[in-house]
Parts: C-alpha cells; sequence; structure tokens
C-alpha cells in the first residue's frame, strides 16, 4: 500500500502535463489562423460612394470609393471580373474609379484581400446600369431653394438714426435697400444675422433686403417692410418758410414745420403776435397783420404745459408800403427790442406825487394849487436800468428781456426758461425778480 501511492501520484502529475500541453497546442493553432486571416469580419470593406444602385453612360468611367483595413488591399469587381485596385490608406479611405465600355447590367462588390492576394471579404453588392447616351432623358436641373431674409422691425418710431437688422440663411450678403434705392451691401456674420445703421427722415419709408452671393448675384429677396417715421419729440429743427424778403404792408401768410400736434407760438419783432397748432406731419400755418418796416419773425414750439419746448431761428424780412415803396422807420429812442416787458416804466420812491413812465403835458389838478405827477422816459442805454448777474441768479431790472440775460449771461434762452419754471409769462418779466440762473 505505501508503494502504490507514488505510482498514483505520478499517474496523475503526468495527465496534468499533458493536458497543459494539449492547451497550449491549441492556443498556437488558435494563433496561426488569426495570422493566417487577419480579422475578416472586422476588416470587411465598405462602399461609400455610390452607395445605391446606379445608371451610367456606355464609356464613362464612375468614381468609386469607401473604407477598409489601413494598409491592406481591396479590388473592384464586376460581373466577377476584376475592374480596378488600390491599396487602403493608414486612415483605413480608399478610392478608385473603373471605366465601363460594355453594355449590360453589372453587380458591383468590392474584395479585401490577404498577404496571398486572396479575397477574405467583400462588401454589399451594388448594382450599375451600363446604357446608351440617348436612353437617358434629359432631366431639368432644378432651381435651388433659397430661405426669405427677414427685416426686423426698429425699435423706434422716430426720425433720426434707425438700426436695420434681420437673418439671412442663404448668401454673403444682404444688399439693402431704402426706398428702390440700394444703399448698402452687408455682410452675414457666422449667427445668420445682419445689421445696418443709417439716418432716415421723417415720413413714409420702403424697406428691402435681397441676399446675394460672393459675386453679388441675387439670390432671394424679403418681403418689403414699411417704416412711418415721426419727428423726434426733442427736434429743435423748427423753421418758418418766406415765400419772399419782402411783402407789401397788410395781412400777411407765414407757414413752416414743428413738431407735430403741439401748438406754435409766433413772435414777431420780439412779442408775441399769435399762435396756432402744427399738423401730424409738423405743418403749421397762419397769417399776421404786419406794419411797413422790417421785421424779425420767430416760432416756439410750445408743450402740453404751454412752455417752450423748442425755438426756430430768427428771419429778418421787409414789409413794403401799399405802394411798393421802402418804408423809413424814423430812428426810435434807444432801447431794447429784443422782448416784451411788462412795463417800460418804474415807480420812483418815495415820492408819492411822482411816478416813471411816459411822458405827459404837466396839467394842474381842479380846485388844487397842486402841480401834477411827473411821468420821464427810462433810458434802456445805462447800465443802472439794467439788472445785474450774481452768479446763480439774475436781479432783474427795468429795461431787461429774457434774450438781454441770455445774451448777458451767456445761457440759451430755453434753459433760463427751464431753470424758472415758476414765471408766467417770459415775454413778461418784473423788475426785481431773481431769475436761477444754470450752472455755466
Amino acid at each position: 500500500m505505501q508503494r502504490s501511492m507514488p505510482d498514483k501520484q505520478l499517474i496523475a502529475h503526468d495527465r496534468r502535463k499533458w493536458i497543459v500541453l494539449l492547451l497550449l497546442f491549441i492556443a498556437l493553432l488558435v494563433l496561426a489562423l488569426m495570422l493566417r486571416t487577419p480579422l475578416a469580419v472586422a476588416h470587411t470593406p465598405r462602399l461609400l460612394d455610390p452607395i445605391q444602385d446606379t445608371e451610367l453612360v456606355v464609356g464613362d468611367a464612375l468614381a468609386f470609393e469607401g473604407v477598409g483595413l489601413g494598409g491592406g488591399q481591396v479590388v473592384l469587381i464586376a460581373n466577377g471580373t476584376p475592374l480596378a485596385e488600390t491599396t487602403v490608406n493608414q486612415s483605413g479611405n480608399w478610392q478608385m474609379e473603373a471605366p465601363f465600355d460594355t453594355l449590360g447590367t453589372y453587380a458591383v462588390v468590392v474584395n479585401a484581400l490577404d498577404q496571398n492576394g486572396d479575397a477574405f471579404s467583400a462588401s454589399r453588392a451594388i448594382t450599375i446600369d451600363v446604357v446608351d447616351a440617348v436612353e437617358i432623358e434629359a432631366t431639368p436641373t432644378p432651381s435651388p431653394v433659397y430661405s426669405v431674409p427677414t427685416i426686423l422691425l426698429p425699435n423706434t418710431t422716430t426720425a433720426g438714426n434707425v438700426v436695420l437688422a434681420g437673418d439671412a440663411l442663404d448668401g454673403e450678403s444682404i444688399a439693402l435697400y431704402i426706398d428702390a434705392e440700394l444703399v448698402a451691401v452687408v455682410p452675414i456674420d457666422d449667427s445668420n444675422a445682419w445689421s445696418f445703421a443709417t439716418e432716415l427722415s421723417q415720413g413714409d419709408h420702403t424697406i428691402k433686403a435681397i441676399a446675394v452671393d460672393a459675386d453679388n448675384n441675387e439670390l432671394i429677396a424679403s418681403l418689403p417692410l414699411a417704416l412711418n417715421l415721426k419727428r423726434a419729440e426733442n427736434d429743435a429743427a423748427l423753421n418758418i418758410d418766406l415765400e419772399t424778403e419782402d411783402y407789401l404792408a397788410g395781412e400777411i401768410d407765414f407757414a413752416g414745420l414743428s413738431i407735430p400736434d403741439q401748438p406754435v407760438q409766433l413772435l414777431l419783432d420780439g412779442v408775441v403776435a399769435g399762435e396756432t397748432q402744427a399738423s401730424s406731419s409738423g405743418r403749421w400755418g397762419t397769417s399776421l397783420t404786419v406794419d411797413p418796416g422790417e421785421h424779425t419773425l420767430k416760432i416756439y414750439a410750445l408743450d402740453a404745459s404751454g412752455n417752450p419746448s423748442a425755438a426756430s431761428e430768427t428771419i429778418d424780412f421787409v414789409v413794403l408800403t401799399e405802394d411798393g415803396n421802402v418804408f423809413e422807420t424814423p430812428t426810435p429812442a434807444p432801447t431794447n427790442t429784443l422782448a416784451p416787458v411788462a412795463t417800460a416804466t418804474a415807480t420812483v420812491t418815495p415820492e408819492p406825487t411822482a411816478t416813471v413812465g411816459p411822458t405827459t403835458a404837466p396839467q394842474a389838478e381842479p380846485n388844487t394849487g397842486a402841480a401834477p405827477p411827473t411821468t420821464v422816459p427810462i433810458d434802456c442805454t445805462q447800465d443802472i436800468n439794467h439788472g445785474r448777474d450774481f452768479g446763480s441768479y439774475w436781479r432783474v431790472g427795468e429795461c431787461d428781456t429774457l434774450f438781454y440775460i441770455s445774451r448777458q449771461t451767456g445761457v440759451p434762452v430755453l434753459d433760463l426758461q427751464a431753470a424758472n419754471t415758476w414765471v408766467p409769462n417770459f415775454d413778461f418779466i418784473v423788475p426785481g425778480w431773481e431769475l436761477t440762473l444754470p450752472e455755466r
């Protein structure tokens, strides 16, 4: 019993050795087969173009391309006959071209070759019909379909600087037409958007965008966009249309432009002479009776509170006598006529019996021996009869007008009015008032 145990162990050891050798042999055999046929399934060639049955005119060559095992060989087979052969590049792509000189139907496949030149896998087959040229019907080339460019509605309805923008899926640029006139060729950016800023006047406009290619050939046009722009509220471009600089005395018609739908005040020789209303288009018109002589005219646009919001330039014109002659105005005493004042008089105190005002002839009062009140004219050429600049405010003098204060301080009239909204009527300012002066 003690001698039989080693024999059994020896037999079991030998059996395990033979099993290991057998497994090693099988592994070597599998490895040899793999080297003999390199991953046939994994490297089956594919035909990418053409990918479906096609028709070809006899005598023409057809290009083929596809993928396969990098560095391997592929051959093009038509009805069992090799037509072309090439090497797959390291990226796994291949290309080749083959002529078809015989009429008929061909089943075409691409075979992958092993190291011995034997086919080990094949692509799917496609059918190629090779026909005579007269058998192919002429098919008109369809016109390309383009997407219509769009124009976005601007975010403003007032005249001035307007940004026009939109989208375009096709083309290199947008040919932009405003009122049927080409104004710009605008590039289309990477996000298929375009934009263009331009100045547009008050009134109606038509905008059209046409997509063009790199050679400026028109591809497709947008729908026209209609814009109606109003005058900007802060547009101070008021004007007076003078038909002539010489008018005949009497009633004269005046007209011009102002802010739409706002009242218009007319100042003749610095004095308010009339008021009218501008239309929705900004036109105004009215008549004034004007005496012969040289005159100035200016208009103000009034806001809802009746305060000036914009002013025109002052214009000069001449009114002739009825016989067409120039009226010679006698030289007046020096006075400031830039704008009216409440009165051109000042009361002298504390004397109760003397007032300052227009000259009147002295007359004795009834039943008294006292002399009557005496008035004297104001000399507006004297500085003492004008106000004074105190830096932050102006104290109004007897001969002051808003225009005089503006000229002396360098503050525009509209700024003076805006800083003193408590004044009921700027054409009549009272001596002694202290008008605020804006920071200069």
